[in-house]
């Protein structure tokens, strides 16, 4: 199997092995050109896996770092299919795509930002991790950073919770109105298709 991992501390997608175990579950990699030393992964850390189906199809599949071993560079991810139907999606405010993508936050008029990872991106919200301390009710200034491009997004902390020693919060995005509303949706929509785009030329073997 043809195997990709995308996570948010490395600008392109790392190609790998599988182990042993199922895709949809639970399965165990090995990556195949890198070690451990040289990567800055944490139990906790989302992962996108990716593989090419039999019709050339992109297979995306939504994970967490579980465990690791120090003496063979082997990662434990817990992963499970993720559904690809953008265009159908888009109509579905609420429905939440797993992703790895590097983030920053801050409180909202305030000067200090905190390192964050995005685990999950909606059209409506998004669930991080962050080492910021804030309340639910705050409103925080978001940045995703991209390739080539920073995404900017105003949110308000909706749930606040404790995972793998950092702090989980689920935020919900400030649409002003329904043209801002509008924007979002098309913001985040281009930065699936194109994370998406990145992933399948690393699978094809591109040179980019």
């Amino acid at each position: 199997m043809n195997l990709v991992l995308k996570h948010y501390a490395k600008l392109k997608p790392l190609s790998c092995t599988v182990v042993s175990g199922d895709i949809n579950k639970l399965i165990t990699i090995k990556f195949d050109n890198i070690k451990r030393k040289d990567i800055s992964f944490v139990k906790g850390d989302p992962v996108i896996l990716a593989t090419l189906g039999c019709d050339g199809e992109l297979l995306l599949y939504g994970g967490r770092v579980i465990a690791f071993t120090l003496n063979n560079d082997n990662y434990l991810i817990f992963s499970k299919r993720i559904n690809v139907d953008y265009e159908d999606q888009k109509r579905r405010e609420f429905y939440r795509y797993p992703a790895s993508l590097l983030a920053d936050v801050r409180l909202m008029g305030t000067s200090n930002w905190d390192d964050a990872c995005i685990i999950d991106i909606s059209y409506s919200g998004m669930r991080i991790y962050s080492k910021g301390n804030y309340e639910i009710g705050s409103n925080l200034e978001v940045n995703i950073f991209l390739t080539n491009n920073i995404l900017k997004f105003e949110a308000v902390v909706v749930r606040k919770t404790k995972s793998f020693n950092r702090y989980e919060y689920g935020i919900q995005i400030i649409n002003k109105d329904r043209s801002n509303l509008y924007n979002t949706k098309n913001k985040i929509y281009q930065l699936l298709k194109d994370e998406n785009a990145l992933i399948y030329k690393h699978l094809l073997g591109y040179n980019y």
